[in-house]
């Protein structure tokens, strides 16, 4: 009311097998005749043309895929030669099968800042460095993906770890996420689809 005055709809949802429910039958379909004898002048025009011959390209990995070793461990990386994006995935070898929690930390990392920066603040400069940043946990991973500008990418990698080595712990922010996590599995159960 104080924002829509009258200009607004209001549906409420009830749970339950309508009694009231109105079947309708579903009409027949008609059958549609289709000439497969005859092939129309464009379909006639598109087969003239004669279509290029694709020879297939082998990669060798041993080539495009080059290793180096940075302070004891082994990084490979792909030059991007077709744009100014680049990409690092930073694979952890420990997942849900190691750690139940894993994923929701993660989850709750999202709404953490540090002990000088806010949570929207960490979203603001990794926006003015163009850069993105996501996660995924399998049961036996954990890849972290940072994306963006090639020319801020390792500004933007430094950030990142500036940002785990000083997340600020808040009870608050914990305690919303878990309920978000309990409210999403309560309308799961609801849900015939899931």
């Amino acid at each position: 009311n104080e924002f829509f005055k009258e200009n607004y709809a209001i549906v409420y949802k009830e749970q339950g097998e309508n009694e009231d429910l109105i079947r309708v039958e579903n009409p027949k379909i008609t059958p549609i005749k289709i000439n497969r004898a005859e092939d129309s002048a464009f379909f006639q025009e598109i087969q003239k043309i004669e279509s290029l011959k694709v020879d297939p390209v082998f990669i060798d990995f041993e080539k495009e895929i080059k290793v180096e070793e940075i302070l004891g461990r082994n990084i490979s990386f792909v030059e991007n030669k077709y744009s100014e994006i680049a990409q690092i995935n930073l694979l952890f070898p420990i997942g849900k099968d190691h750690h139940p929690h894993l994923e929701i930390a993660f989850t709750l990392m999202d709404y953490l800042g540090t002990d000088a920066l806010s949570a929207e603040d960490i979203k603001a400069e990794f926006y003015k460095l163009g850069i993105t940043h996501s996660f995924q946990v399998t049961n036996e991973h954990t890849s972290w993906m940072l994306s963006g500008l090639e020319e801020n990418i390792a500004q933007g990698l430094e950030f990142l770890f500036h940002y785990i080595q000083n997340l600020a712990e808040d009870q608050d922010v914990y305690e919303e996420v878990i309920a978000t996590i309990l409210e999403a599995r309560a309308y799961n159960k609801k849900d015939k689809g899931k």
